[in-house]
């Protein structure tokens, strides 16, 4: 098949997704694209480990502006753009987007083809930003294409309020490859931030520093935890979603000898076996990577009350917490059972091998496209 995957931009969770999905796809003989957004913007830019794997890959990859600001002529630019792009390249039999905005742009480009494509849109989340105005223009672009697919039942209840249609929904979860990346030699700076003290406990938090990823919550809870006397420690992988945050909420949230910021780096996943257990804090997610590669590793999750995060830590498989105060996630580290670990991570494990394995997330993306 010629397979085309368009995005806004290729960072966070769902970058690695769409990248790890391209590289396994033009591993099994698919000719394989990737178009996304050129402009970046503060917040808004591209994971350089994510953009150097489709490089590695030789996989055809090019951006155009805007698959991301909302502009019509912007927008009517991407679309002639597209279309200069593929004028002397062959007809896609799949268009799949991560947004829909760029869904749209694709549908306006080749909707003149002799051959039409599948159109497909993975909802990797559903942005928390969106005025009324926005939304009623994504539902009404998913209605218009072939497939929505949503990364849990949650994603799927969410669109079917929304008005997306429901012949349209299937259900198809991020997958990650089985290989274990080698665990990182830590540099000497966050060896000696890990070795200063006998910690209670070390905690691992995985994603962009902001709002969403809420990581403020671990730094007040671990600000409780050490008046209590029990000294944990955090550290954050993941770039700022504005300058200066990280810096401001560890001013105003926590002391400062309790967390380590490490910043963007390739193969955070790597770092996991350093700590006891992985957090999750989140105010929204579409569906966690962090939390499936901690289930890879068989590290243990900590994970917010968030329905995206409660079917995959439901059955034993981690620790679920509120997040409108600390004092349950409190309650659950000074009450923490190491012995109960074994248990756990292997439930999980189970879960992630069953389900959220790569080979199985692209047999199911083949089988749709196939229809």
């Amino acid at each position: 098949m010629n397979i085309l995957h368009v995005t806004t931009f290729l960072n966070g969770g769902a970058g690695k997704v769409l990248v790890d999905l391209a590289m396994s796809q033009a591993d099994s003989g698919h000719q394989v694209c990737v178009i996304a957004n050129k402009t970046e913007f503060e917040g808004y830019r591209h994971y350089k480990e994510h953009v150097e794997r489709l490089s590695y890959s030789g996989i055809f990859f090019e951006t155009c502006d805007s698959l991301f600001k909302r502009d019509p002529f912007l927008n009517k630019r991407a679309s002639h753009e597209l279309i200069e792009i593929f004028s002397d390249s062959k007809v896609f039999d799949v268009v799949h987007s991560h947004a829909s905005l760029p869904a749209k742009i694709c549908y306006e480009a080749f909707s003149e083809s002799h051959t039409k494509p599948f159109y497909i849109q993975t909802m990797h989340g559903w942005g928390l930003n969106k005025t009324e105005q926005m939304e009623e223009d994504d539902v009404n672009t998913m209605n218009t294409l072939d497939s929505i697919v949503s990364l849990n039942q949650s994603g799927k209840k969410l669109l079917l309020s929304k008005g997306v249609k429901h012949s349209l929904l299937h259900v198809i979860p991020n997958g990650i490859s089985c290989n274990l990346p080698r665990e990182t030699k830590l540099s000497s700076d966050l060896t000696n931030f890990l070795g200063m003290r006998k910690w209670y406990m070390k905690f691992l938090c995985i994603g962009e520093v902001g709002e969403r990823k809420n990581q403020i919550f671990l730094m007040r809870a671990l600000n409780q935890l050490n008046q209590m006397g029990i000294v944990c420690s955090a550290v954050f992988i993941g770039p700022e979603q504005n300058v200066g945050y990280y810096a401001k909420c560890i001013k105003d949230n926590c002391v400062d000898g309790l967390c380590y910021w490490i910043g963007e780096v390739p193969n955070a996943s790597s770092y996991m076996q350093h700590f006891d257990a992985v957090v999750l804090p989140s105010n929204s997610e579409g569906m966690p990577i962090s939390i499936i590669e901690a289930f890879r590793a068989k590290v243990l999750v900590f994970g917010s009350r968030i329905s995206e995060i409660e079917e995959l830590l439901s059955e034993q498989r981690g620790y679920l917490f509120d997040i409108e105060s600390t004092q349950e996630f409190v309650e659950l580290v000074t009450s923490f059972d190491p012995s109960s670990v074994p248990d756990i991570t292997q439930n999980a494990y189970k879960l992630y091998r069953n389900q959220y394995t790569l080979s199985v997330v692209a047999d199911a993306y083949f089988e749709l496209y196939q229809k």
